[in-house]
């Protein structure tokens, strides 16, 4: 798995609802991939997707890891799917990462298993806490200028997960690829766990069975075409207080952690008419 080094910032859009091909290039990178699953017919089609998109973002390369929970110890081929894009001069140190085996001691994937929230390899790299083969795996992806990233957990109760993002580069613009796109990282990151699961054959385990309110499904319906609480709240003629409160449900009832990723959730569950 790549590493990077230096921590990034934040930085969050809207998503809206595609009307026509020029519109979908202006959405927010998670509803353009939510725009154009409904027409993928495989696993590779939604990687190609999510590759395309990340290339309009200026991001270098993306991993997708998803791992049995019960297999995570000590997994075996049969219980993981590994998936990575990038420039083809990062072969060399994916194999290098895996002859030497710092899957072992890379403190970034140690804190995967327990991490609820992005994170990136500067938050769990410090001087104090490094070992000689740890700090082997610095000097590495500081040769490969692998400098800044973005670990995303997006965890089943049955799977580890994790799409990680990386940009190469050394400067503050390079920095700035991901630091001001993190929020829409962190959303595409979600909206894509999500919908490959249909693709790749995982058992359906995040998918809830819940029941909503006719209110809770007009607030899904909206949110569905992209409006904000205020537009929400116009079209349903009652007051914001009282949209953020249906939407909060929705979270809860659907195990989602923003709007993005219940609308994801919502249209895999067939909770979401087109």
């Amino acid at each position: 798995m790549a590493s990077g080094r230096k921590a990034v910032g934040s930085h969050s859009k809207k998503a809206g609802k595609p009307k026509d091909e020029t519109q979908v290039e202006l959405l927010p990178p998670a509803a353009r991939f939510l725009a154009q699953v409904g027409s993928l017919s495989n696993y590779n089609q939604a990687v190609n997707v999510l590759e395309a998109i990340l290339q309009s973002m200026s991001v270098d390369g993306v991993l997708y890891f998803s791992c049995r929970r019960d297999a995570w110890a000590a997994p075996q081929s049969s219980d993981f799917l590994i998936t990575t894009r990038g420039p083809r001069h990062m072969k060399p140190y994916e194999a290098l990462y895996l002859w030497k085996g710092y899957r072992d001691t890379d403190l970034a994937v140690a804190a995967i298993a327990k991490a609820t929230e992005p994170f990136t390899t500067a938050d769990v790299y410090t001087p104090e806490n490094v070992t000689r083969d740890q700090k082997d795996l610095v000097d590495l992806t500081s040769h490969y200028h692998l400098s800044y990233d973005l670990f995303v957990p997006v965890h089943t109760p049955g799977r580890i997960q994790v799409v990680y993002f990386f940009v190469l580069g050394e400067s503050e613009a390079d920095e700035a690829r991901i630091s001001a796109q993190r929020q829409e990282l962190i959303d595409l990151a979600r909206v894509f766990a999500v919908a490959v699961h249909d693709f790749i054959g995982f058992d359906l385990e995040n998918v809830p069975n819940v029941q909503l309110s006719v209110r809770e499904l007009e607030c899904l319906s909206l949110l569905g075409r992209g409006d904000s609480n205020p537009e929400m709240a116009k079209a349903l003629n009652i007051s914001e207080r009282t949209i953020k409160f249906h939407v909060n449900n929705l979270m809860k009832k659907l195990g989602a952690s923003s709007r993005v990723e219940v609308v994801a959730i919502a249209a895999r569950s067939n909770l979401l008419s087109n």
